[in-house]
């Protein structure tokens, strides 16, 4: 290729009637248009930052990208739990901490027993402090 000049060859192409939009990668590779989101998808979830996160989904999301990661392809069809284990590892899950000692120490004020109602009331007011500033959709917790 030495004295030839490189063309790119980013564009849309007519192929036997078919459009079909054609990218080229930072490292020359080439793929069909529909690849790119799932390029994108697999770069984002493979961040060590989101990576985090994904230890934080529930087992049944974490199944579905973990065979997306495996798989290297998106589902076919593309189904709505996907979608939202998707947006769920993404969305910037924050890990809480908490012993077991804490939370027993939460519920059980100085040692005295409590009504159902007191017991709620505890919870509630120790689950309000740990999630205190920050956005509780996205707080998980995590018992040490």
């Amino acid at each position: 290729m030495e004295g030839r000049e490189r063309r790119s060859v980013t564009g849309t192409y007519e192929i036997m009637g078919v459009s079909k939009v054609v990218t080229e990668g930072a490292r020359g590779e080439f793929h069909n248009f529909r690849d790119v989101p799932k390029i994108t998808l697999l770069t984002n979830l493979e961040d060590p930052t989101v990576q985090e996160s994904l230890k934080l989904l529930k087992k049944g999301q974490r199944k579905h990208i973990d065979t997306f990661l495996k798989k290297r392809t998106l589902p076919d069809p593309l189904e709505q739990d996907f979608i939202d284990a998707v947006k769920e590892a993404l969305s910037g899950l924050l890990k809480v901490e908490v012993k077991v000692e804490e939370l027993k120490a939460a519920l059980m004020k100085a040692g005295s027993p409590a009504t159902l109602e007191e017991l709620k009331k505890r919870f509630d007011e120790f689950l309000a402090e740990l999630s205190k500033g920050k956005d509780s959709g996205k707080v998980r917790i995590v018992l040490e």
